[in-house]
């Protein structure tokens, strides 16, 4: 298990026995994930909706499920095991307040539950790097990611004017970049914090540094999506256009309704963040 740098005490034996409980019981809750994202492959062969699965490949996936299957029993078995101390723990670590005057007003600093557990499924991702895409509890404002998508959008375009004729990219508004870098430590203040020490835990606070931030820029467009026309009654495919495969998605239902898929976006936010973690 990862070592890490936010326990009050690492000579506590007590202590670190409370984190790692409290680790190893979200550990459970994202291999549950992966398990129920592998049945789900499995049932889809099963399925065999477009019939181009084998007699073989079927008997193979069905074997498959059912390993799965008896996964999933054991891991719940041992997250049920686990619960009692995971309640104790958060409730240590979520019953600290740190009372503040700021502008002749009193305040009341509190340890936020998904920003601890976020921080706790981090050390997780040391056991299994496929926790990363599940690592991060959904619980900030889709408008903080619609206004991240269309900065990102601005800055990582692809059309013709985006770019020299070499293929430089060409930045119409370096502003961006600044207005960019305040959302992004924003979002990574409240997901991944624990502001307020108290019997396990010293204060924790992640923040990127300029090299995050530019991995998080170039990793920001993941591939391309090409698309065709497709003439039906001459079977006849054109090339139509090429997009990009961005870490925020821009969806709009039938209704026209718009949301901002951000799995993607936060797994590169976890994955950044885990070294702050560490020791």
């Amino acid at each position: 298990m990862l070592k890490i740098n936010f326990i009050s005490n690492t000579e506590d034996k007590n202590k670190v026995d409370k984190i790692f409980a409290a680790v190893n019981y979200e550990k459970g809750l994202m291999e549950l994930d992966l398990l129920n994202e592998n049945i789900a492959k499995q049932d889809a062969i099963i399925a065999n909706k477009k019939g181009v699965k084998t007699k073989e490949d079927i008997a193979a996936a069905k074997i498959k499920k059912s390993k799965y299957e008896q996964d999933t029993i054991e891991v719940q078995k041992k997250i049920e095991n686990l619960k009692p101390q995971y309640n104790k723990t958060i409730e240590l670590i979520l019953a600290a307040e740190n009372k503040y005057t700021s502008d002749g007003k009193e305040y009341t600093a509190k340890n936020n539950l998904t920003a601890v557990r976020n921080i706790l499924r981090l050390v997780a991702c040391g056991d299994n790097t496929k926790f990363f895409k599940n690592a991060v509890l959904p619980d900030i404002n889709n408008k903080s990611y619609e206004l991240l998508y269309k900065a990102f959008e601005t800055l990582h375009g692809c059309n013709e004017n985006d770019f020299d004729e070499n293929g430089k990219r060409i930045y119409k508004d370096d502003k961006l970049f600044a207005t960019i870098k305040k959302d992004v430590q924003m979002i990574v203040k409240n997901m991944f914090s624990i502001p307020v020490s108290n019997e396990l835990t010293k204060k924790a606070n992640v923040k990127f540094n300029s090299t995050d931030l530019g991995t998080l820029h170039e990793c920001y467009v993941k591939g391309i999506n090409v698309s065709v026309n497709k003439n039906y009654k001459t079977g006849e495919v054109t090339y139509k256009t090429v997009t990009l495969n961005t870490s925020i998605i821009k969806k709009e239902d039938k209704d026209g309704n718009v949301t901002f898929e951000s799995k993607g976006f936060n797994e590169l936010l976890a994955k950044l963040a885990f070294k702050y973690i560490c020791k």
